[in-house]
């Protein structure tokens, strides 16, 4: 279980490092995973916007300026149109990431900020 003053001090935290929340944020992943807090709570308390997406449909109408997602994601990610890479920020968490698969993505997003937490 996670308590209330452990949750709020991560949303807390968040909204002061990941600035690109003040935009939209690209929501892939079901409420059920751990990502989805960072993805859906920190730019609504930050006063941005939420784009609920999933990956196997069709673009976004924009592009989000965050995204939060598994290194495994940058492989489909590629494969993908570019309205579902972020402007600003990408936010990698949950596995090791790979020195090749994220040079690859820094070759193609050079104006992104990658955190890997």
């Amino acid at each position: 279980m996670i308590e209330h003053g452990s949750l709020a001090d991560y949303l807390a935290f968040a909204k002061q490092e990941y600035a690109s929340t003040r935009g939209t944020a690209l929501l892939h992943s079901s409420v059920s995973f751990d990502l989805t807090v960072t993805a859906l709570y920190v730019p609504l308390i930050n006063g941005g916007a939420v784009e609920l997406a999933a990956l196997e449909e069709p673009a976004p109408q924009r592009r989000s300026t965050f995204l939060k997602a598994t290194p495994s994601h940058l492989q489909v990610l590629a494969e993908l149109p570019e309205t579902f890479a972020p402007t600003e920020e990408l936010l990698l968490a949950g596995e090791p990431l790979q020195g090749s698969v994220l040079a690859e993505w820094r070759e193609r997003h050079p104006g992104v900020t990658v955190f890997n937490i």
